[in-house]
């Protein structure tokens, strides 16, 4: 017996240009579904556009080379800012029947029973969160050597720092401090890019 495994569906750029106007909701996919949901709602639904705020990743694959010449390769992947979120927004009133039936989609944030809109200035933070998301918006991203400021709670906050060296949670950082420059490691989620 033989099983064949669907192709993974790539998630739609986040980065590309939304029609104006459009009344936006969150839905609820099924777990690890954000992609075929957010293709579902744009192919086979129609008159919608859907948003899927995407968060780059490293993990390491691995030798390559052999067992003489050992060398950790990284590569790089996506995963969604916030797990089993797909962001819709609709031209003309959606009809919720439809959707909720649809094998991706479980439900939506709502109040009462009724989906809860949401504001557009909501959704383009959303768009400028991911750090890929950033560079093609051609915002300031974290880089070594470059200034970013510290956001998080603590002795740094407010505090402009060079970054020394990135990892994919943590960061190290310089600090000058009693008349000498230190590195120190901070969480990378309490930087944000100058």
């Amino acid at each position: 017996m033989t099983f064949h495994f669907p192709q993974p569906i790539q998630f739609l750029n986040p980065a590309r240009i939304l029609r104006p106007g459009l009344t936006w909701y969150a839905l609820i996919s099924k777990s690890a579904r954000e992609a075929r949901a957010a293709n579902w709602l744009e192919q086979d639904y129609g008159d919608c556009m859907t948003l899927v705020p995407l968060d780059r990743r490293f993990r390491t694959q691995g030798r390559k080379g052999g067992s003489r010449h050992f060398r950790k390769v990284n590569a790089e992947y996506q995963v969604p800012l916030m797990a089993r979120y797909v962001f819709a927004g609709f031209a003309s009133p959606p009809n919720w029947l439809t959707i909720f039936e649809s094998p991706h989609i479980t439900g939506a944030i709502s109040l009462h029973g009724e989906p809860i809109r949401i504001p557009e200035v909501q959704i383009e933070r959303f768009r400028s969160h991911a750090e890929s998301d950033r560079v093609a918006a051609g915002l300031p991203v974290l880089k070594i050597g470059s200034q970013a400021v510290f956001v998080g709670e603590g002795v740094f906050t407010g505090h402009l720092l060079e970054i020394a060296d990135l990892g994919a949670t943590s960061a190290e950082v310089w600090f000058d401090m009693f008349g000498s420059r230190r590195k120190v490691k901070v969480s990378r989620e309490d930087l944000e890019a100058a």
